[in-house]
């Protein structure tokens, strides 16, 4: 696969630095076990350092058969490198991929334990099926291409294909498929526009398939989401609704005083009655006591991460003092003011982001779980009541240069664990005891 010089990512020249002084460290650690990967992977990370795009996920394609052993004919240095347990977490943390291929020694023959391959079937986008197959069926996929068991096991339960780089989509796809007034919206409705025409076929196919390829639906995204690179799937929702709010909304603006009411008259009624809610900031100056109100509407809220859910919320609307930095509108100077948020209005499905990312000083990611309760209340935080139930949960795994997108959704009775085309039903406590990185709660009340 040919690389391309990437002049767009101003922390590559760090992650080029941390990521070959990191290997060099690891490499003086002595071997008990080696784990091996091929040439052809670790060229693609050769090129990275010296200058070109990062290497995707993790593959053994090259160098195991279809039943997880080494392929005859392989050759140490030429066909595959044998690197120790510290480096291969290292690696696979940032990377992902292909689970382990553990060895005895720097044979490759000395397989400790075959590992399970994908086969090399292809997908045919959009080939319907019938209900009664898809029901009973046992269906298979992963996101290189080839085929690995998965589980579907009830209707709209569908995996999405994952060439490279796409992970971010589906799983934020499959986080707002489990929304059943939004798939509905597009079912029942008309086509309307391009983005919600696109939206509408995969909604669709993904009712009729086991597994769904919507290219269409892909490219619509690839001016402003490469598919040479990877991508943050909060800012891609962002990108998903602030479209669809733009193609749906009123042709004819009208002005009106209240807020929340100009803000419900001029935007989509889709987006305005699933996901919108209004906060209020206050802003008081500690100089002449002076207080100014504002309002914003979201979709998406963005907390701290915190030890649980209530305490991010309670960061957020807590009291912050900030000294020296807002000009005043009466005192007509710089003072310290006193800054606080609530919400005002609830939205009916709740979407929160925690804050896993930091950019300074340079690109790194916090890990550990924040506790994140089944059921919610959003009251103590809210001029209105509110009570809402746990409905799905996305995930990034791997490190701040590199990783993994996949989603847990609760479909019926039943939780899932959607990893593009890999789905299985999984019990809630592996849902809750996660790393979240997005949260979707249902108001019950």
């Amino acid at each position: 696969m040919e690389t391309k010089p990437n002049t767009e990512k101003p922390d590559y020249q760090f992650r080029r630095k941390y990521e070959r002084q990191k290997l060099k460290e690891l490499e003086s650690e002595p071997k008990s076990s080696f784990y091996a990967i091929s040439c052809s992977w670790m060229k693609q990370w050769v090129y990275f350092i010296k200058g070109m795009e990062p290497p995707g996920r993790i593959s053994h394609k090259e160098i195991l058969d279809s039943k997880g052993f080494p392929k005859p004919g392989l050759h140490f240095k030429e066909h595959y490198y044998v690197i120790s347990k510290s480096q291969w977490d290292f690696i696979h943390s940032i990377y992902g991929g292909d689970p382990p291929i553990v060895c005895a020694s720097s044979n490759i023959y000395e397989v400790v334990k075959p590992i399970k391959v994908k086969s090399e079937t292809k997908l045919t986008p959009f080939k319907a099926e019938s209900s009664h197959s898809r029901k009973n069926s046992t269906s298979t996929a992963d996101t290189s291409g080839g085929l690995k068991k998965v589980c579907v096991l009830s209707k709209n339960v569908c995996g999405i294909y994952n060439p490279m780089y796409l992970c971010f989509i589906n799983s934020t796809l499959q986080s707002l498929f489990c929304i059943n007034p939004f798939t509905d919206y597009f079912k029942n409705n008309p086509k309307r526009g391009t983005l919600f025409t696109l939206l509408k076929e995969v909604i669709l196919s993904s009712e009729t398939n086991d597994i769904i390829k919507p290219k269409p639906f892909w490219k619509y995204f690839n001016k402003t989401f490469p598919n040479n690179r990877q991508h943050d799937a909060p800012e891609f929702l962002r990108k998903l609704i602030d479209s669809l709010n733009e193609e749906l909304s009123p042709s004819t603006k009208t002005k009106y005083s209240d807020p929340w009411i100009d803000y419900t008259h001029n935007n989509s009624k889709l987006i305005v009655n699933l996901f919108s809610g209004l906060l209020a900031s206050k802003v008081k100056c500690l100089t002449c006591n002076r207080k100014n109100h504002s309002f914003e509407p979201f979709t998406l809220m963005t907390l701290e991460i915190k030890s649980s859910l209530e305490s991010s919320f309670s960061n957020f609307t807590q009291t912050e003092s900030i000294k020296n930095q807002y000009k005043c509108g009466t005192c007509k100077k710089v003072t310290s003011i006193e800054k606080s948020y609530n919400i005002v209005k609830n939205p009916r499905f709740l979407m929160v982001q925690l804050k896993r990312f930091r950019s300074m000083p340079f690109t790194r990611k916090l890990e550990g779980r924040t506790k994140v309760p089944k059921l919610f209340d959003l009251s103590p935080y809210s001029n209105e009541r509110g009570r809402y139930e746990l409905i799905s949960v996305c995930v990034h795994s791997g490190a701040a240069y590199g990783g993994h997108y996949y989603s847990y959704c609760k479909r019926g009775s039943n939780w899932y664990i959607c990893d593009d085309a890999n789905v299985r039903v999984v019990d809630l406590e592996n849902v809750l005891n996660d790393e979240a990185y997005m949260l979707f709660y249902q108001k019950i009340s």
